[in-house]
């Protein structure tokens, strides 16, 4: 199966956008962009003793991926499943972190944070407070978005890519549910944070 990189052969065509979604990042600039935050992130994790990336599932398990097979560093890699959104396209400002690495999992640890969007911060600043007083220290954080006039930048060292006010589907971001799957990153029509 082919990866978001992968070029397509001469027959094969992309699959139509689905109605009420707009293209905001194609899968070739995803891929592009990867390459760029692999290098910065291998650059910070390469002197590591015990490396160990963190994803904040669901939205960043692509991304994630993605990310750490282009990391030459060998890693083990953990989950940690936070959310603020529910089923709406509104943060509900508070977050809730229902599954973390246990102490044991982390202690020691340089840890590489993933994390799909940084709106408000607070998802990922909860998110690092927990894994830094299980005797963690993070290494880099490391967000596929990044919103402009959201958190201010200290919440990740790198971002992918800057967006507006629109919620955006696609590269395992979903709206209640659906479209985690597209290959590329679209934003919901009508729709905003």
């Amino acid at each position: 199966m082919a990866g978001p990189g992968a070029r397509r052969g001469p027959g094969r065509q992309r699959p139509p956008i689905p109605p009420g979604l707009r293209l905001l990042f194609s899968a070739e600039q995803i891929a592009a962009r990867l390459d760029e935050l692999a290098a910065a992130a291998s650059a910070k994790m390469a002197a590591a003793e015990k490396p160990l990336a963190v994803c904040v599932l669901k939205g960043a398990f692509m991304f994630c991926a993605d990310l750490v097979r282009r990391i030459p560093v060998g890693m083990d890699v953990a989950f940690v499943r936070a959310a603020s959104y529910g089923s709406g396209t509104v943060s509900s400002g508070r977050v809730r972190v229902s599954f973390e690495p246990p102490a044991p999992e982390v202690r020691g640890s340089a840890v590489l944070l993933i994390e799909d969007i940084v709106d408000t911060g607070r998802t990922i600043a909860e998110v690092r407070r927990r894994l830094v007083s299980r005797g963690a220290s993070i290494a880099c954080t490391v967000a596929l978005l990044r919103r402009k006039g959201g958190a201010a930048g200290a919440a990740a060292d790198a971002a992918g890519f800057e967006i507006g006010a629109e919620f955006v589907v696609g590269y395992g971001l979903d709206l209640d549910g659906k479209y985690r799957n597209l290959p590329y990153l679209a934003a919901v029509e009508g729709e905003a944070r």
